[in-house]
């Protein structure tokens, strides 16, 4: 099984849960370039992303959006994982048609960067979102919200916006599982 990981805002291919995704799955994580979107958050003082236009954050993203279609397009994945930022990625992949196949969502930052509320059926039904209940840059409702609308499974853990957890618990391990099925 061919699994591409993208990180999210101040993630990278070094980081827990991508070495993770390496190490114990052969994963293909690319470094998303992030900087301008950094630079956009800092700018506004926007921790959580509230008061950006979503004008604004579709120009900041273009280099990190092309890198994932390019690393989908080149790796032909069985699955994609994305974690915040990256599964606001991954979530406007899905909505343009670049990616059809099972998604596991970690902490996704899709309504904040995107205000994509639901999936298509054939995609939401085959994606499982992972949030932590002690979340304070994007609020456990979104993906509880967006996997509710869309079909598919949600699981809110004891943990914070990094869900470093997810690796300790399993919870990635039993996503993966889950979303092969």
């Amino acid at each position: 099984m061919k699994i591409l990981y993208l990180h999210g805002l101040k993630g990278s291919p070094e980081g827990l849960k991508a070495t993770y995704m390496k190490e114990n799955y052969g994963a293909y994580v690319p470094r998303l370039d992030t900087q301008e979107l950094q630079s956009l958050q800092v700018s506004q003082e926007a921790d959580n992303w509230e008061g950006l236009s979503f004008d604004d954050i579709a120009k900041a993203i273009q280099i990190p959006l092309m890198q994932s279609r390019n690393a989908v397009t080149a790796g032909n994945p069985d699955v994609i994982i994305g974690s915040s930022m990256g599964g606001a990625i991954l979530s406007r992949l899905v909505e343009e048609g670049t990616w059809s196949g099972p998604c596991i969502f970690l902490a996704s930052a899709a309504r904040r960067l995107f205000g994509i509320l639901k999936l298509p059926p054939q995609v939401g039904k085959q994606s499982y979102w992972i949030h932590g209940s002690n979340d304070t840059i994007i609020p456990w409702r979104d993906s509880m919200n967006i996997a509710k609308n869309s079909g598919g499974t949600v699981e809110i853990i004891d943990d914070c916006h990094r869900l470093a957890r997810t690796v300790e618990l399993g919870s990635l391990e039993c996503a993966i599982e889950k979303v092969r099925q």
